[in-house]
């Protein structure tokens, strides 16, 4: 199988998402706006060294978690997809978890995507008197992140009929 290739983009997405929040966190005062409010007002605070620790954690290790999951599910022929008795069987199983494992680490790439840039948000929000998540930034990013992920889904259904 050539999952070396997806491997690339799952680990290499992650290490660039770490690489970016240990930089970016950086520009962080001592004491972070950890959390907002739907309005985009800070109502949580932490130092800034739990902080990025903390999203470098969840913005790279939680796509490789799921990554991996994912992986795993695949190797051990449990995957829940359309007609699974027939892309799992032997004529068409190598394929199949081929198309799944690259889908699978392309949608932990996005994972990274969208949580390095939610923080990216965050580091705007202190660059700013008051304090203040640029919420509309915020939801049109998640709203982007939302609709990507159910095509994604239908895509990867509409696939297996």
């Amino acid at each position: 199988m050539k999952l070396a290739g997806h491997t690339t983009i799952a680990l290499g997405s992650s290490a660039l998402a770490a690489l970016a929040i240990l930089l970016l966190g950086q520009q962080l005062p001592p004491t972070v706006a950890s959390h907002f409010n739907a309005a985009g007002v800070p109502d949580s605070f932490m130092p800034r060294g739990e902080f990025v620790t903390l999203m470098v954690v969840f913005g790279s290790g939680l796509p490789l978690a799921v990554w991996g999951l994912q992986l795993a599910v695949l190797r051990g022929g449990q995957a829940k997809i359309p007609r699974a008795e027939h892309w799992l069987s032997a004529a068409h199983r190598r394929q199949t978890i081929e198309w799944l494992s690259l889908h699978a680490a392309i949608g932990s790439a996005g994972l990274c995507a969208f949580l390095t840039h939610t923080f990216w948000l965050t580091v705007r929000a202190h660059q700013q008197t008051p304090i203040a998540l640029p919420h509309v930034a915020f939801w049109a990013s998640l709203v982007v992140f939302m609709a990507a992920t159910v095509a994604w889904v239908v895509w990867q259904q509409r696939r297996f009929r």
